[in-house]
């Protein structure tokens, strides 16, 4: 399965909300934003996307690329489309490190830090052990 890069170019996509459906179903495709190095996430520069371990046959994906743009712009996008050997070949210099934060974390954990004793099997709520019986 090939690793690709892809920069697509949509035409009169006018509002963020046609740019954001349009990243969501990229990435429906395998096509992402984002590359790994060393635990991180960065941000690839504006309109160019990543696919690593692509399963789809490459004229294909081009297809179905197009039709995506088609659907939200109602033009056809010009595209370019080239296997890579491998992602960690890319060299990235001055990208934006979009890694998730622990702060972030907890967010959607609800916010809460749990306390030094958190009582893991109160989880659980009423459990008891055979022991404590």
């Amino acid at each position: 399965m090939p690793n690709v890069m892809c920069r697509p170019e949509l035409h009169d996509a006018t509002t963020r909300e046609q740019y954001d459906q349009f990243h969501a179903e990229m990435e429906a495709l395998g096509l992402v934003r984002t590359i790994s190095r060393g635990g991180k996430e960065f941000r690839l520069p504006s309109g160019l996307y990543l696919g690593v371990n692509v399963t789809t046959f490459l004229e294909l994906l081009k297809l179905r690329v197009d039709i995506l743009a088609i659907r939200i712009t109602a033009h056809p996008c010009k595209l370019a489309l080239w296997i890579i050997d491998s992602p960690d070949n890319i060299s990235i210099s001055g990208l934006e490190d979009v890694t998730p934060s622990y702060g972030a974390l907890l967010g959607l954990l609800g916010g809460a830090i749990p306390s030094k004793v958190f009582p893991f099997m109160s989880l659980f709520g009423e459990y008891q052990s055979t022991s404590q019986k």
